[in-house]
Order: C-alpha cells, then sequence, then structure tokens
C-alpha cells in the first residue's frame, strides 16, 4: 500500500485499516503515526511473502501456467523444502517433518483459493513417501500433465473434489495425464460436470478407469449410453435431459438421480422447459433410494418407480391435466415423499390409496380441497401449505405416531389445538396470531415456530416442556414467568418491548433480540447466557452488562452507529474471550 494512497484517506478509514492489520495501539494513534505503522505491517507482510517455495517451484517447471494463489503467503523456506503456509486458517505445513510412520497421512489444504494449480502440482510431486492422500478442490485437467509418476516413485492417491468437461480437448488432456497417476491406488473425483457435446466415450471410459466418479452432472446433448457413466456411479444429475433412457444404461449401483428441467436457474417456476418422458419401467436401477425431479410435467405410470426407492421429490410438478395419483404407482417402500404442486393448481389428486403405508414424512404443497384423512398413520414428519385456510386438525387425529408438524396455511382463530396429536414435539405454525388456550398445545412439545403471532402471552399457555421458541413478529410485553421454565433457546426478530425481572427464564443459553434497542439489565439476563444477538443502539449499556459467561455476541448494525470499530474493539478488550459476529438474513455467521 503506497503512503499516497494513505495520505488522501480520512482517520477514521486509517482506523479501520489499522484495526483489519490487527495494529497494537492503534486507538491512541495520530493520523501520521497510523500511516507509518500501516506501511510497517505492509512491508512485513511482503517480506513474508518470501520466494522459498515460490522461487523453487518457478524455477523447477519452467513458466507457470495461469497464476496460482498469488496472495498466498509462503514461508522463507530452504530451497527445495516442500510445505506451505495457509494464511486463513494460519496453518503451517512442512512436508519433510511428517511422521515417517504414518503410513495413511492424507494431505488436505483446506480454505486455499483455488487459484494457483501449478503450485498444488508441485505440493503433489514433492510429497514423500509416507503421505498416502492428496486432496484438493479443482485442477484444471492441462496441468495434470505436470505430474510425476506417482505409480513409481509416491503412493499417493489423488483426490479432486469436482472437475469439469467442455470438450473432447479437456478429455485429450486427462488421458495424456492418466499415465503419472497410480492406477492401483484410489482416485477420486467427488463431482464430474459433462458441459460439452459430441464426448468421446472411449475417452471417459479410460478416465473410469483411473478415477472412482462419485457424482456425475449431465448437462449435454448427448445421449446416454450404455458406457457413458462409470458402472460404480452413486449419484447422477440430468439437467434438461431430452434424449431417451435405454433399459440397462444407468449403472446398477446408482443410489440418486435429480432430473431438473429449466431455463432459469435461480427462478424453478419461470421459463420451464418441456420434459422429456423418461420415467419407463426398466428405466431406473433396482438400487435406485432417492429421486427427485424439478418441473416435470409428465404422469407417471405404474412399474416405473423401482421397489428400492426409499425419498421421492416432485418439485414443481407440473400436469397439462388432472390426474389420480393411483394406486400402486408409489413404492410399498417409500419413506419420504415431497409433492409441490405446480402453482398449487390441484392437478394431481391423492386418494385414499394413493399413498404407502410405509410413508414416515410428507411434504405436500397444493390445493386446498386435499383431504388429510388419506394421510397414512405412521406418519412422523408432516408438512403442508394447501394454499387456503385451516378450520380443524380434526382431520389429523389418527396420526397418533406424529412428531413433527409444520403448517405454512393461514389458521382459523378459533381453532382447537387440543385435536393435535399428543405426540407432537416440533410445531411451526406460520399463519396463527390469536390467543392461544392454557393447556391446550401438545403436552410434549419442544420446539414451537410462529411467525406471525403477536398476542400477550398468559400463564400456561406454553407448555413447560418448550426449550426452542420461535416468535419472529411478537412485540408485546412479556409478564414474569410466563415463558417456558427450561426455555434454552429464544428467538423474537421483531421484540423491542422492557425486560424486567424473571421474564427471561434462568435456563436459557440464546437468546435472539436483534432489533432489541433498549436498556438491559445483567441482573435480568440469565447468568448462563452463551450466545445473544442484539442491537448495538446503546453501545455502552450493552459493554456494562453482557453476562460473564456469554460466549458469542451478534450485533446488528442497522443503525450504522459511529465509530463503530472503535466500539467492537471495547467489547473486545473488556471481552478477550468472546467471539463477535454479524447478525445477517442468512444463519451464517460473520464473525469479526
Amino acid at each position: 500500500m503506497k503512503k499516497e494512497i494513505l495520505n488522501n484517506k480520512t482517520y477514521e478509514e486509517l482506523r479501520k485499516i489499522a484495526s483489519k492489520k490487527k495494529i497494537e495501539g492503534r486507538s491512541k494513534m495520530k493520523k501520521s503515526e497510523l500511516i507509518k505503522a500501516i506501511l510497517k505491517e505492509s512491508k512485513k507482510k511482503k517480506s513474508q511473502k518470501g520466494s522459498g517455495l515460490y522461487n523453487t517451484i518457478k524455477n523447477k517447471t519452467g513458466k507457470i501456467i495461469g497464476s496460482l494463489l498469488p496472495r498466498l503467503p509462503y514461508r522463507n523456506l530452504p530451497e527445495g523444502e516442500p510445505g506451505y503456509y495457509n494464511e486463513f486458517t494460519g496453518e503451517f505445513i512442512n512436508f519433510n517433518n511428517l511422521p515417517k510412520n504414518n503410513s495413511s497421512k492424507t494431505i488436505q489444504p483446506n480454505n486455499i483459493k483455488e487459484e494457483n494449480n501449478v503450485r498444488k502440482i508441485k505440493i503433489i510431486n514433492e510429497l514423500p513417501s509416507n503421505v498416502t492422500r492428496f486432496i484438493t478442490n479443482f485442477l484444471p485437467v492441462e496441468n495434470l500433465h505436470t505430474l510425476k509418476n506417482t505409480s513409481t516413485k509416491f503412493n499417493i492417491g489423488l483426490v479432486l473434489d469436482r472437475q469439469k468437461i467442455f470438450s473432447n480437448n479437456d478429455l485429450n488432456f486427462l488421458n495424456s495425464s492418466l499415465n503419472n497417476l497410480n492406477k492401483k491406488k484410489k482416485n477420486i473425483i467427488n463431482k464430474l460436470s459433462i458441459d460439452g457435446n459430441n464426448i468421446d466415450i472411449n475417452k471417459l471410459q479410460r478416465l473410469y478407469q483411473y478415477f472412482d466418479v462419485n457424482e456425475i452432472v449431465w448437462n449435454s446433448t448427448d445421449e446416454i449410453l450404455k458406457d457413458s457413466l462409470p458402472i460404480n456411479l452413486k449419484s447422477l444429475e440430468l439437467l434438461n435431459y431430452q434424449n431417451p433412457l435405454l433399459p440397462g444404461v444407468l449403472p446398477i449401483n446408482l443410489k440418486i438421480i435429480e432430473i431438473k428441467y429449466i431455463n432459469d436457474l435461480y427462478n424453478f417456476s419461470r421459463n420451464n422447459l418441456d420434459s422429456y418422458d423418461l420415467l419407463q419401467p426398466n428405466i431406473l436401477p433396482n438400487s435406485l433410494e432417492t429421486l427427485i425431479i424439478v418441473n416435470y410435467n409428465k404422469i407417471i405410470g405404474k412399474n416405473v418407480l423401482p421397489q428400492s426407492l426409499k425419498t421421492l421429490e416432485l418439485t414443481n410438478y407440473n400436469l397439462e391435466q388432472e390426474t389420480n395419483l393411483e394406486s400402486g404407482v408409489l413404492p410399498e417402500n417409500l419413506k419420504s415423499l415431497t409433492i409441490h404442486d405446480y402453482k398449487r393448481l390441484g392437478k394431481i389428486k391423492i386418494k385414499n390409496d394413493s399413498l404407502p403405508k410405509s410413508l414416515v414424512s410428507f411434504d405436500y404443497s397444493g390445493t386446498s380441497d386435499f383431504d388429510l384423512a388419506v394421510l397414512p398413520r405412521f406418519l412422523k414428519e408432516l408438512t403442508l401449505d394447501l394454499h387456503g385456510r385451516i378450520e380443524s386438525f380434526r382431520d389429523l387425529t389418527h396420526l397418533t405416531l406424529l412428531e413433527t408438524l409444520i403448517i405454512y396455511d393461514d389458521i382459523n382463530s378459533d381453532i382447537n389445538f387440543e385435536e393435535l396429536p399428543n405426540s407432537i414435539i416440533s410445531l411451526k405454525l406460520n399463519g396463527y396470531n390469536n390467543i392461544i388456550k392454557p393447556n391446550t398445545l401438545p403436552p410434549l412439545l419442544k420446539i414451537l415456530k410462529m411467525n406471525r403471532f403477536n398476542q400477550p402471552i398468559g400463564l400456561d399457555e406454553l407448555p413447560h416442556s418448550i426449550r426452542n421458541l420461535e416468535l419472529n413478529y411478537y412485540n408485546n410485553i412479556i409478564k414474569p414467568n410466563t415463558l417456558p421454565p427450561l426455555l434454552k433457546i429464544l428467538k423474537m426478530n421483531s421484540f423491542n418491548q422492557p425486560i424486567g425481572k424473571n421474564v427471561l427464564p434462568k435456563t436459557l443459553k440464546i437468546l435472539d433480540i436483534r432489533n432489541f434497542t433498549g436498556l438491559i439489565d445483567i441482573n435480568n439476563m440469565p447468568a448462563d447466557l452463551e450466545v445473544l444477538m442484539m442491537s448495538p443502539r446503546n453501545k455502552d449499556n450493552l459493554i456494562n452488562n453482557l453476562p460473564k459467561k456469554l460466549k458469542e455476541l451478534g450485533i446488528k448494525n442497522n443503525y450504522r452507529i459511529n465509530n463503530f470499530g472503535d466500539f467492537i474493539e471495547e467489547i473486545k478488550n473488556k471481552y478477550p474471550e468472546l467471539k463477535i459476529f454479524l447478525v445477517t438474513i442468512s444463519s451464517e455467521k460473520k464473525y469479526i
């Protein structure tokens, strides 16, 4: 970073740069001192990149193909000493120092940017004999030919997480590289994408001789022939496939098939392609356990689905006319069924004998005239989106083993919760917003999620058995001792009311009140709270009232408070063991 650039930055911008570089004492520095410290730190980092392994690679391989991991700082290693330093994990591996007696050592450079493939090849070529497996995400096929002959010098199996073939040129590169691999060792490609057309089947077959391929994505106009796929393939995805499948073509050990007809990859319901009538008798192998179909518009007949099938998902099932799901179409041993009727038009009709008795999980999105009484009595998980209003739970009383119930529809305000099966332990009601009568919810309930609920909570309205409570739109004052006494997780994204004494249970471990802007009192917070998410609007109050056992603090900076970096730094100084993350829409935590 040049001095001229730093001179043009504001003091606050320099403070942020210094914070990222973790420069000590930055909060007390003047602008000129910050610039000197930043320049010094940048020079230090630059020198750490060194020249050892990088120059070794460059000298021995000659011209470097591409620019692999240009920002990966290598330690200053003795010339020729194999090793690398991962700037993202802080991990340094010196291959020469690996234990000599470990015959099954695996090297997996996690979190390294997948750019410098030449250096990866260099690392593979310099692995000592005790390393038997090298795992990496991606290696372009044009680089594989630089691998040494591992069958004579090394005992290495190469694992590629993903690999793409766009043309026969890619296959030519691969085939010229295969002699450098140890055929006796287990080389693996976890996911192979075939995106090109007119692919040479013979060259594909040679690739399969050297690599076990776990999953193939077939995004080619080529017809799949008997030798197009490896015999031990476990998973196959057909994307917009418009060719027939003949009996005996699919591998006999295939476990998972996904069939997708999509024009818009980001909106499955837009510009759907007309699906090819793939599902004919004797096409799917008897080993198949999972079948996922997106935007299919053909009727599935009898003797099409193998009896081995355990999971069937029909997303945006887009039939042209109303069709009954006939008895015997679904396998007798089917465990999980998902039917999402296209635009909820109700074209597929489920009758009394349509669903197998073996079903334990059913996810249905369709029309409001669906008869709940036809549901198999052994169901344990049920998800309903009927595009209407649930008037009664009476038709669910026969589901005496039901454990999880999710309903996305509006629910009658006078509905009787006592009609729900007592076996339910997890309940999600997206459209209920009315008073809950005391002692009416299932007595064994552990998880309760109500998205729109915003009514005052009274005594004994919520079962004492609840451990996880999510009320996304709740913003009422909570009276003392009304929340379940053994509650461990409480999420109220819209809550912004005062928190009094004895409101929060002592057992609480996770509290998500991300939009709360009021004052908190440490005496009213559970002493054993481990994770807290809230707004930092009253930052001074927050800093001085955090529970002592708190492990993580989630901050939603939607108010764009001034000196946010200083605020975070102050928390870190006072609570050095505390992890801090930004609260986002996604569930992923972004630690800072």
